[in-house]
């Protein structure tokens, strides 16, 4: 009996070795069965059980969630929107395929890309008729360009080269290389500003290409990606977003957008050629005279405008509307940042209405699409743009 005994103990006993752990969680209502104390979860001080754990959870996330809010960064408000008045419209080659625009002295320089069909320009604005140029050969996609001195810079796409040319002969002075792909370029006078496709803005030494410094471009909270073709307007750095009828307006001090320029219905996409290629891009801003010109790639048209500050774009929404042409009647409006645009907004644009006389609104024609007009020969314009023939100057 004692081996008896004995031996059904010993089968016992693996039985209980093997089901304490299973019991080791917290008892299910309804359930009878025995479980051993140290597998029960212990009790706090009210009796309690999972109050109290779920409850510290709950205090662990609430103290994690305050601490990130201290340590974010505290919420800016995304930037305002500005809109346009078209000034006035010039012809502009159809085939170019727009990658940089710059007005220099006066002088229109325009850098166009694709592999075989890359030049650097000098352009009669009036007519659009290509005065000077140089080939970019294969394989460079030459993309944006800029000024300094007697000096023009022009970047490749993903070939890594910047050529550097003579500004008035265009002879090829020297070449530089960087490790990105490249976009947009402008120039403050003294240093050249880079965009890469991606949402920052490089700052370099003209003299030797060297990266000085960069920011990224940040809408409030958000970056801004797709950063192309630049220019340098008053102090701020203005560019193109691929694939966006806008402008970013952003400091360089800290990458801060500050403003957009809304140019939908600029050009239409009824007007553009087929294919998502035609975008806009190209800014250039004349220095001298205030005047602020646009187009875009394979575009039939540049124009110049003159922006409308957000509030008046809100009151007046006819007041962006494409076609409109200011006259020395009109009242455009200046940026807000030149000496007096305080005391007399509408400065600016009038100055430059002044300095060119408007010869042609442009008739309808018939036989052509409504909605549109003619100038120089096949070209279609928005209906009721003024076309300048004067030259920048």
């Amino acid at each position: 009996m004692r081996v008896h005994l004995s031996l059904r103990r010993r089968r016992r006993s693996p039985v209980v070795v093997r089901r304490a752990p299973a019991r080791r969680r917290p008892a299910v209502p309804g359930v009878t069965a025995p479980v051993p104390a140290s597998a029960l979860p212990q009790r706090s001080e009210t009796g309690r059980r999972r109050p109290v754990r779920a409850g510290a959870l709950l205090a662990v996330a609430l103290v994690v969630s305050l601490a990130a809010v201290a340590h974010a960064d505290p919420a800016v408000p995304q930037a305002p929107v500005w809109g346009y008045r078209v000034v006035a419209a010039y012809p502009h080659d159809p085939t170019a395929f727009t990658q940089g625009l710059a007005v220099v002295a006066g002088v229109l320089y325009e850098g166009t890309g694709l592999v075989g069909e890359s030049s650097l320009r000098r352009v009669d604005l009036a007519t659009g008729t290509v005065l000077q140029s140089v080939a970019l050969a294969p394989p460079h996609f030459g993309e944006g360009i800029a000024a300094v001195g007697d000096r023009l810079y022009q970047l490749t796409w993903q070939t890594g080269t910047c050529f550097v040319y003579d500004r008035q002969t265009f002879a090829l002075r020297e070449t530089f290389s960087y490790p990105t792909e490249g976009w947009g370029l402008a120039s403050d006078g003294e240093r050249l500003v880079m965009s890469d496709g991606t949402d920052a803005l490089v700052f370099r030494d003209p003299a030797t290409f060297a990266e000085t410094d960069r920011v990224v471009v940040r809408d409030g909270a958000e970056p801004v990606d797709d950063l192309n073709e630049l220019e340098v307007v008053d102090g701020e750095v203005w560019a193109n977003v691929w694939k966006r009828d806008r402008i970013a307006r952003i400091d360089p001090a800290n990458g801060r957008v500050t403003g957009w320029i809304d140019l939908t219905g600029l050009l239409p996409p009824q007007d553009r050629p087929e294919g998502s290629d035609a975008v806009l891009n190209g800014i250039a801003h004349d220095p001298d005279t205030g005047r602020l010109f646009v187009t875009g790639k394979l575009w039939p048209t540049l124009f110049e405008i003159a922006l409308v500050p957000p509030a008046a774009s809100a009151a007046t929404p006819d007041a962006v509307r494409p076609g409109r042409v200011v006259d020395d009647t009109d009242r455009g409006m200046g940026d807000g940042k030149r000496e007096g645009a305080e005391a007399d907004p509408w400065r600016a644009v009038r100055r430059a209405s002044r300095r060119v006389r408007l010869t042609d609104r442009g008739a309808a024609r018939p036989g052509r699409r409504q909605g549109t007009t003619t100038c120089g020969g096949d070209r279609r314009l928005p209906a009721g743009v003024g076309v300048r023939s004067a030259a920048l100057t």
